[in-house]
């Protein structure tokens, strides 16, 4: 019953023993401890196992990384970072550090509310090729940086500028 060579010794109660020669350990000598052979070679995706003093390492083909080779370079095959940004590989694939104000997972669109262009309080949403600033009362204007009375019910027509001036307001229209 013992495995690789193993010298097998009967016991007394009726069974037996193996004395295993190394590097083969188990009951029966079934498992080696010496890493990098055919058949326990940890490596995967083709790397190459070298035996260290206590236990190995793999030298991973340029597309694979990790402890046995098992994590695939997903940014060099697929560089899916877009405009300027930078690819890390992880754990989960690949992550994009944008550069400037671009964002999103590839970096593909302009964060317009990076710069913080709301004032007061204002909180930006990011739209298409512009920004828009939710103001609170008693702010309004495209930055939120107008305060005045009306800022809510604005009474200029045809587009026109509302401007606040202590208890009253005027409008600016373009000509």
């Amino acid at each position: 019953p013992c495995l690789n060579d193993a010298a097998c010794q009967t016991v007394p109660s009726g069974f037996y023993m193996c004395h295993c020669k190394l590097p083969y350990s188990g009951k029966h000598c079934q498992t080696s401890k010496e890493w990098c052979l055919n058949d326990t070679n940890p490596c995967v995706n083709g790397g190459e196992c070298v035996k260290t003093a206590q236990n190995y390492s793999c030298l991973c083909p340029e597309n694979t990384y990790g402890l046995n080779c098992e994590m695939e370079r997903q940014c060099e095959r697929l560089q899916p970072c877009q405009n300027g940004g930078m690819c890390r590989d992880s754990a989960s694939g690949y992550v994009c550090k944008c550069a400037g104000s671009y964002a999103g997972e590839s970096c593909q669109y302009i964060d317009y509310c990076l710069s913080n262009p709301c004032l007061n309080a204002g909180a930006c949403l990011s739209l298409d090729k512009d920004f828009f600033c939710q103001c609170p009362k008693p702010f309004r204007g495209k930055n939120c940086q107008i305060k005045g009375k009306y800022a809510f019910n604005i009474p200029c027509k045809n587009d026109g500028e509302c401007q606040s001036f202590e208890e009253t307001f005027y409008c600016t229209c373009e000509p």
